[in-house]
């Protein structure tokens, strides 16, 4: 988007005004057209036309920005995992999946003595936030994301972060002809995350919480394992850097 976006403004700018003279250009040489008659017109079209062009270059903007920020938040779970390497931890960043004809992506894979970890990102821009509620803050009971502004049930990125975990297992299963288990966690970049209710099918924690939610158990794999594990990995990942 960042290439294209100055065509886009170029064709906002530029196309109202070259559709207003064009129509201009087509009254001018109808019959009876008058020279008042004339000049409203391109003056109502052009306005309408530039209104409707800022109208679809913002939702464009808007587009991306949200694409942006669902980098960064990527960006940054990235960086934190990263450095788990040197404990051994085999780290996959956006790991293609499919089901039917729906292609989607796992965010993040961890593979270590700790065990599988499916982890999708969500980011989200901080809002006001309702008396009583802290705008930094996030909340889950185990059933809804509390956001400062809102509580958000069903909560999207939980059950996405649930069935995208469930895939991984499901195809590692198949994969190494093993019982394979796969911890869904769903991190929540740069918000301070609170778990008031337990969940047994996965964690919502802040993304600075996640080498320690991953090294909370060692032991879990061995070193054949991983090795096993994370061969299935590298040959479905594409070449994503960090």
């Amino acid at each position: 988007m960042d290439d294209v976006f100055p065509e886009l403004m170029l064709v906002a700018m530029s196309g109202p005004l070259l559709a207003a003279l064009l129509v201009a250009w087509l009254l001018i040489y109808m019959k009876g057209a008058e020279p008042r008659s004339i000049l409203i017109t391109f003056l109502s079209l052009l306005i309408l036309l530039t209104l409707a062009a800022a109208w679809w270059l913002i939702k464009k903007a808007l587009k991306r920005a949200d694409y942006y920020l669902g980098y960064y938040g990527e960006r940054v779970v990235g960086e934190i995992l990263e450095p788990l390497r040197a404990e051994g931890w085999q780290i996959y960043h956006d790991v293609p999946a499919q089901v039917g004809k729906m292609k989607f992506n796992v965010d993040h894979v961890a593979i270590g003595p700790g065990g599988i970890f499916g982890i999708e990102t969500k980011a989200r821009r901080k809002g006001n936030a309702l008396p009583g509620r802290k705008d930094h803050e996030v909340l889950y009971d185990g059933q809804k994301l509390m956001w400062p502004w809102a509580d958000e049930q069903p909560p999207k990125g939980v059950q996405n972060a649930i069935d995208r975990a469930k895939w991984l297992e499901g195809w590692l299963t198949s994969a190494t002809g093993e019982s394979i288990k796969v911890n869904a966690v769903l991190t929540l970049p740069e918000w301070f995350v609170k778990e008031t209710g337990v969940d047994p099918r996965l964690r919502v924690v802040a993304s600075s919480w996640l080498p320690d939610v991953l090294k909370a158990r060692r032991g879990v794999l061995t070193d054949k394992q991983i090795d096993l594990l994370a061969r299935q990995l590298e040959q479905r990942c594409r070449d994503v850097e960090y």
